[in-house]
């Protein structure tokens, strides 16, 4: 009679523990069913990540931010370098200019002034090869002269006294004619220097020369600084947009915090109904006893890449900060934005 209770009891026990087995299965496969059917199908869930400032492309993008801005700072004082000295050659290439015309000025009125001379002199030059000419007839009437003071002397009808008187003068005549002759000679050598190559002129030329060739060598170094500005600038334009790229980052935002930032990972397919200010949720068992735990922060249009949490897919998308007023939230699987998923 025992065993017989036993065995029914047993059975019934058994039957009972067979149908909570199976409707359990069926609920765990309805239940999984429906979180494929939701994940499948709503496109507000994102993946919570905790990002911290000694994560490794943290770092590395620390790391690059520095050299770009180092890099930036050596080009941006270079180009101040090189347009002061750019302004300092533009000023003397200017008083170059300046002195450069007022040589060739000079070297213009210097010829118009040696024409002038030479003309000048030369004409002197022949009234005194005139002069010349005409004292050297005189010269041979002195000669005589002489001879005659000489006569006049021996026969006493002159003192000694008068004849050296007269010989000093005849002396003096012939003086002023060797001074005549050594004058015409000047003259005609100062005609022919000036009116062919005057040694001033050519002086003036070798300086307007020198000059020349200073501003040839001035525009040079201005064309090479210029184009190494031109080259510089664009450079620091190009690494302007490069650090604002990055400051457009979630790494970049977590280097600058002192502790772990909260982040999520969305989806392309899920991006169109995040925005900013928006809530969040967590839920239970991944979607229900949802509760809100704080708000969309900053959205980056850098693409990730993530594993899906459900289907164990790699999946590309982009980051969002998160403000969470709950920071065990960011431990969940799963949040939700925007709604709860279901209406609990």
């Amino acid at each position: 009679m025992i065993t017989k209770l036993f065995r029914k009891s047993f059975i019934t026990t058994y039957r009972i523990a067979a149908v909570i087995s199976l409707y359990g299965l069926l609920i765990g496969i309805g239940a999984y069913a429906a979180v494929m059917a939701l994940y499948s199908t709503s496109r507000s869930w994102i993946v919570p990540v905790l990002i911290s400032p000694s994560n490794d492309k943290v770092l590395a993008l620390t790391a690059q931010v520095v050299a770009s801005q180092q890099s930036l700072n050596s080009l941006m004082l270079s180009t101040a370098n090189l347009r002061e000295a750019r302004a300092e050659m533009g000023r003397r290439r200017a008083l170059l200019g300046y002195l450069l015309e007022q040589l060739k000025k000079a070297a213009t009125r210097q010829r118009a002034a040696n024409v002038a001379s030479g003309t000048q002199l030369t004409r002197l030059a022949q009234q005194k090869h005139a002069d010349v000419t005409a004292t050297q007839a005189l010269l041979a009437d002195s000669d005589r002269s002489a001879q005659d003071v000489d006569r006049n002397l021996e026969a006493g009808l002159m003192t000694r006294f008068e004849a050296l008187q007269q010989q000093t003068a005849l002396a003096q005549f012939r003086n002023a004619y060797t001074d005549a002759q050594i004058s015409e000679v000047v003259l005609r050598d100062s005609a022919r220097q000036k009116l062919s190559t005057d040694l001033s002129v050519v002086d003036t030329m070798s300086k307007a020369i020198a000059i020349q060739s200073e501003l040839a060598q001035l525009e040079l170094a201005i064309r090479a600084g210029d184009e190494t500005i031109a080259s510089n600038l664009a450079q620091i334009a190009n690494i302007q947009r490069a650090i604002q790229a990055t400051r457009d980052n979630p790494y970049f935002v977590a280097a600058q915090a002192q502790r772990a930032t909260e982040f999520a990972f969305v989806s392309y397919d899920n991006r169109s109904v995040i925005a900013p200010d928006a809530p969040v949720y967590d839920c239970a068992l991944s979607f229900v006893a949802c509760r809100r735990v704080g708000t969309v922060g900053r959205m980056f249009s850098e693409e990730e890449r993530a594993v899906n949490p459900i289907f164990k897919t790699d999946t590309r998308g982009t980051f969002i900060q998160l403000s969470l007023t709950d920071g065990e939230a960011v431990k969940s699987k799963t949040l939700f934005v925007g709604r709860k998923p279901l209406l609990f």
